[in-house]
């Protein structure tokens, strides 16, 4: 069964914060990016409100209220659903540096 497809562009390494996180998103053959969310390892969800339902690009703001501890290595989990009610995920992993 056809899944939505995600990319992490940024953050990836070492990396201050505030950023934005980026990549893009496709959803399944013939349908439309109903929702994506991303979560910082095992916090709440945070709403991506930056992407386009066709597919594209998407972004979001990481905070250092989402990332408190300078020195430490994040998980970052991006979600996506589209209008076929399928969902994929995407994972990358970040050292917040300042």
């Amino acid at each position: 069964m056809a899944q939505p497809t995600i990319t992490i562009s940024a953050p990836r390494g070492n990396t201050p914060i505030p950023c934005q996180a980026s990549g893009t998103a496709s959803p399944s053959p013939g349908k439309t990016l109903t929702g994506m969310s991303c979560q910082i390892d095992s916090g709440p969800l945070i709403p991506i409100q930056n992407y386009n339902p066709n597919g594209g690009n998407w972004s979001c703001a990481l905070t250092q209220m989402d990332c408190p501890v300078v020195g430490k290595t994040y998980l970052l989990t991006v979600y996506a659903g589209d209008s076929s009610g399928n969902f994929n995920h995407a994972t990358s992993t970040f050292t917040r540096t300042s």
